[in-house]
This record gives C-alpha cells, structure tokens and sequence, in this order.
C-alpha cells in the first residue's frame, strides 16, 4: 500500500513560536521578493539573531504590523 509523503514546513516541525522565511511566506499572499522588500523597510517585524542571517517572523506581531500598514482593504 502506497501512501502519500505530506510535508510540513521546518517552522512546523519545531513547535516554535516563530515562523523561518519560508513558513513566512506560505501565510501571505505576497511573492518572496515583496516580502524582502517589506522586511528591509521594517514594514514587517523580523528578528536577526546574532551573527546569522536567518529571519525569524513572530506570526501575531507581523499579522498585527500588515493589518496596520493595509491602506483601505478592511482587513
């Protein structure tokens, strides 16, 4: 009996409060490269650990950061 492989995200995996950029950008709807763009102008909350390039995101604080900054869609 074949069954079917599911993945789960690496933030899934580790029941950590904070999502990676790739469990980031499987919760909105905007591409990779919007998302950068938001992050480097600090309209999205991230967290830089130190002497590391990973991003992590805190999913209430960035939902919170794009309901703010959303012009006129009645999120």
């Amino acid at each position: 009996m074949k069954t079917e492989a599911t993945t789960t995200p690496p933030s899934a995996e580790r029941n950590s409060p904070f999502l990676d950029f790739p469990g980031l950008c499987a919760r909105v709807p905007y591409s990779p490269r919007s998302l950068r763009a938001l992050v480097q102008r600090g309209e999205i909350p991230s967290i830089r650990l130190p002497r590391c390039r990973k991003l992590l995101f805190d999913w209430p604080a960035v939902e919170a950061a794009l309901r703010h900054n959303a012009k006129g869609s009645g999120l």
